[in-house]
């Protein structure tokens, strides 16, 4: 009986730390995230002023934003494709959420930063680096320090569905 009861509870935690519907591929990018033994810090959304209308044009920003990120912690801002360049760029994930039509797209980061560099001053640079991409507005951007990195991930990777995986920008990700 108390087996149940045990399962039940262990159920009920499990739904209510999951916010959005889950799928397998959703699951698994999730999952592939938290595998790395990367010590995420900080979240970042960035902001656009003029409307983008197609994720595509969204790309450009996002990989300028972590060309810009890296260089200001004196990172090469060439991405490496060999396991062996472990430690040229920092690690970040880089998704672009919204549609253009019905949800001003918007981007957002999960950024792995010095731990040592006072919290103001990782968001002067954080904010400098999003404004130098060009069509950049401070209005509505978040910069946090990250406390539960599960549920970040589950928030950020909310648009990916079965048949589509376009919310992330593989191209300005770095993972290792």
């Amino acid at each position: 009986m108390i087996t149940k009861e045990l399962k039940a509870i262990k159920r009920l935690e499990i739904v209510s730390t999951e916010t959005y519907c889950m799928n397998p591929l959703r699951e698994k990018l999730i999952g592939y995230f938290l595998s790395y033994d990367i010590p995420w810090t900080h979240a970042f959304t960035g902001t656009f002023k003029r409307k983008i209308y197609s994720k595509s044009k969204a790309e450009r920003p996002c990989l300028t934003f972590a060309n810009n990120i890296n260089q200001c912690f004196g990172y090469e801002t060439k991405r490496r494709v060999y396991k062996k360049h472990k430690h040229t760029r920092l690690p970040n994930i880089s998704v672009i959420e919204g549609d253009g039509t019905d949800t001003h797209i918007h981007c957002h980061f999960l950024l792995c930063l010095p731990p040592d560099i006072p919290f103001l001053y990782l968001f002067w640079l954080v904010t400098r680096a999003w404004l130098k991409t060009g069509n950049a507005t401070i209005q509505h951007n978040h910069f946090e320090p990250i406390y539960n990195l599960h549920g970040w991930v589950d928030y950020i990777t909310k648009e990916v569905s079965s048949k589509q995986c376009d919310a992330i920008d593989f191209r300005s990700t770095h993972l290792w």
